[in-house]
């Protein structure tokens, strides 16, 4: 009966404690700061997802292998198929939530923590709605998803009418993902590039003035209003800045990579049988849990 278990198998499912507290770890660590962007509270609604997702769905997958048979009540097999749903949808328009809070982030940073609770709460709440209308129905005759035994893995159920729909609208989904990704990457790395010549030539600039015109401590009289040049400003701001600008740009350059690793694996690695495939699908589905996980404890806040 546990004879056709092998070692990616039980590695494939002892990933789940370690998912979990990693969760809770970055959920209570969010929590834990004086101020939470908008950019983290969106992950954390993730993590939240995943959560109510991931322990029915890995301890039914793993009896489903471990026994050779389904024996989960059909009640707590919808509830699984509505979660991976909800996840799998809600999760991707998401993704393109994020792609633009960090397009917005990028442009004007000062202005992200700004996003106002009520706006940000409306947009996740609306997203979450699409994704469980769309999700629904999978649960009846029209549409479906299903384990698949042999094989153990998720799939839509092919033999009812209405799943070339889902199958379709799956593809056009990841693909609106996947150019917003590509497009949000293209301008983070186009931005700090732009940045980083900017920031050498006034660096260049303001040295150069220093060495030509000796500083000479400026005479305060009464009343009289003293303006900042370029020079005299604090720098610290602006290294703050292009700190945080380039910890976004770290946490969506590895966010992107979990998306299409995961995307690849999903769509293409299921039907060929190989033990390398099974451990490169293994590794993109750690990272799809764990790709987030740069916003928690690059940018703090």
């Amino acid at each position: 009966m546990s004879g056709n278990m092998s070692l990616i198998d039980w590695l494939t499912f002892a990933r789940l404690p370690f998912i979990v507290l990693h969760h809770v770890f970055c959920i209570k660590y969010a929590f834990s700061k004086p101020q939470i962007s908008p950019l983290i509270r969106v992950v954390l609604v993730i993590f939240m997802i995943d959560l109510v997702d991931i322990v029915p769905s890995f301890l039914h997958d793993f009896l489903g292998k471990y026994l050779e048979k389904q024996i989960f009540p059909d009640l707590l097999v919808d509830y699984i198929i509505i979660t991976k749903a909800i996840r799998w949808y809600g999760t991707q328009a998401l993704i393109v939530f994020i792609a633009f809070l960090q397009l917005w982030s990028i442009y004007n940073l000062t202005r992200l923590k700004e996003f106002s609770n009520t706006m940000l709460n409306i947009s996740i709440a609306g997203i979450l709605c699409f994704a469980t209308v769309i999700a629904f129905p999978l649960l009846t005759d029209w549409a479906g998803f299903i384990f698949l035994i042999p094989g153990y893995y998720w799939s839509f159920d092919k033999s009812k009418p209405g799943t070339w729909i889902y199958e379709i609208w799956n593809w056009i989904a990841q693909i609106i993902c996947l150019v917003f990704i590509i497009m949000a990457d293209i301008y983070v790395i186009y931005f700090l590039h732009r940045h980083r010549r900017a920031s050498r030539r006034q660096t260049l600039t303001g040295a150069s003035s220093v060495h030509m015109h000796e500083p000479s401590q400026p005479s305060v009289r009464s009343g009289t209003k003293i303006q900042l040049t370029p020079q005299m400003r604090p720098t610290v701001p602006r290294k703050e800045r292009l700190r945080i600008e380039r910890g976004l740009a770290i946490c969506f350059i590895i966010f992107s990579f979990g998306f299409v690793l995961e995307t690849v694996s999903f769509n293409f690695l299921n039907s060929i049988n190989s033990v390398y495939i099974r451990y490169v699908q293994l590794f993109a589905n750690w990272l799809d849990y764990f790709k987030f996980s740069a916003y928690i404890f690059i940018l703090r806040n």
